[in-house]
């Protein structure tokens, strides 16, 4: 004789259902996490990419005159065959770019501080900062410091 246990099958359908109820919400929510991961790492590669590129032109223009460095707010231009620097800050493909300009300052002791101390004119602090605002507000930023080393 044959016995059937019909309960056993509406427990297995009901850890069924609780289980599925757990983990579809935790893989949508991953796959919508990565979504966004993954334009959020496009950009800051992009955005790389134009710091890396307004780093070079300032070393460029440093390299050419060192007197068209000066105190402001610029963003990177060609003119003709050659980088120059023009006022104020740019937009290209979604990002806005900029290039501070400052002067260095030295201690007492000849070292570099960021503020106080006396201004080296054979020097200058740059700040370049590329940000966006889609799909995700970011920012990547670089300092350096450029000098006069061919004594214009």
């Amino acid at each position: 004789m044959r016995h059937t246990e019909y309960g056993a099958t509406l427990v297995e359908v009901l850890v069924a259902i609780a289980l599925a109820g757990i983990m579809l919400p935790t893989l949508a929510t991953a796959l919508v996490t990565s979504h966004a991961g993954k334009a959020t790492a496009q950009r800051q590669l992009q955005a790389g990419s134009l710091l890396r590129e307004a780093t070079e032109a300032m070393r460029t223009i440093r390299s050419g005159n060192w007197n068209d460095i000066s105190n402001g707010i610029y963003h990177p231009a060609v003119a003709g065959s050659s980088w120059t620097l023009a006022s104020g800050s740019e937009t290209v493909d979604g990002f806005t770019r900029q290039i501070a300009v400052t002067d260095a300052r030295r201690g007492t002791n000849g070292e570099l501080v960021l503020s106080g101390g006396t201004a080296d004119t054979d020097l200058k602090y740059i700040t370049i900062t590329v940000s966006w605002t889609a799909p995700y507000d970011g920012s990547v930023s670089g300092e350096m410091y450029l000098g006069n080393w061919s004594g214009q």
